[in-house]
């Protein structure tokens, strides 16, 4: 596979790369180019979807450059692809394979291992952020880029009630990581598919995730939307925590535990413990479970707007309450 959005006859002395990120003048086009071809592969590729990778790839390779907007997304799957391919190849990219076995390409000129590993995390930080700067871009240009709308990471076609990064980490309290909320987000399905139809019925479940409805301001959705959204949330990071094995930094975004070492060998990374896991995913849980209280009190205060809400039963004797079990895992009553 060639590259698509970087050109040989342009780095020679890497200056088409240079542009995006300060490499050196004897970066080599062909040693770069696997990485490239992966990161477009893996990354680009992931987010745009076929139609729009096509489009502007075909954009690229004309050379007309005389589209502001087309120019701009260009710029970005550049920025992204660059430093996601740096990242993503890291290792390969440090050593050489030769007749004698591995060399190190910093020669003489070596660094400690935290600068290295310090260098690597800045590129992928700086790698996911270009590519949510990208995500944005194309959600404020959806007309322009109609091709959009068939990509998977596309947040106006996705029947979920968190559409979007930006929403589901101002619900959680943490700092925006693009790459988390992509791992998130099949969790977020999955709670939306599973434990959510079970607090407020299928039909209301399937209207408020598919936006059949209107949940603006002056609708009858408006208040209730966003204890829901709150409730797929934190049920979706409980759920998720223990597979993404992490911590809250300083930061807030979930990663691995540090234990800072001053010696050559750096920083090395250890698992947060089961304890840790543990409290995290129950502080998540128990959050998601006050929104859902919080959901149940609303509908049964509003049931005449809700007909959907099918679950306090009138009997002969008043409302009837009634257990319904989570999976075995536990009871409320409504």
């Amino acid at each position: 596979m060639n590259v698509l959005f970087f050109r040989a006859d342009e780095n020679d002395l890497a200056e088409e790369f240079k542009r995006f990120l300060p490499v050196n003048v004897t970066t080599s086009f062909v040693t770069l180019e696997p990485a490239l071809v992966l990161a477009e592969t893996k990354f680009i590729r992931a987010v745009l979807g076929a139609p729009l990778l096509e489009r502007l790839a075909t954009y690229f390779a004309e050379g007309a450059h005389d589209d502001e907007k087309m120019n701009r997304a260009v710029e970005l799957v550049q920025s992204a692809e660059l430093r996601l391919a740096y990242w993503d190849s890291f290792d390969q990219l440090a050593v050489t394979i030769t007749d004698h076995g591995l060399e190190d390409t910093m020669g003489d000129n070596r660094v400690y291992r935290y600068q290295a590993d310090g260098l690597r995390e800045s590129l992928q930080r700086q790698g996911f952020e270009m590519l949510e700067l990208l995500v944005e871009f194309l959600e404020e240009e959806r007309d322009y880029f109609p091709e959009w709308g068939a990509s998977e990471a596309c947040t106006w076609n996705i029947k979920s009630v968190i559409q979007d990064s930006r929403r589901f980490f101002a619900i959680v309290g943490l700092k925006r990581d693009f790459r988390l909320f992509l791992r998130v987000r099949e969790y977020i399905t999955n709670t939306e598919r599973m434990e959510l139809p079970f607090r407020i019925g299928g039909a209301l479940a399937e209207m408020l995730t598919g936006h059949t409805e209107d949940v603006g301001e002056g609708s009858r959705c408006f208040q209730l939307y966003p204890m829901v959204q709150m409730f797929v949330a934190f049920w979706a990071l409980a759920d998720g925590l223990p597979v993404l094995q992490g911590t809250v930094t300083a930061d807030g975004v979930l990663q691995m535990q540090e234990s800072a070492s001053y010696s050559m060998s750096g920083r090395t990374n250890v698992l947060a413990g089961d304890k840790v896991l543990e409290s995290m995913q129950g502080r998540f849980r128990s959050s998601a479970e006050y929104y859902a209280g919080r959901m149940v009190e609303y509908l049964n205060a509003h049931s005449v707007e809700f007909p959907e809400w099918t679950v306090r039963r009138e009997t002969s004797g008043g409302y009837r309450v009634h257990d319904r079990c989570n999976r075995g895992k536990r009871s409320f009553h409504v």
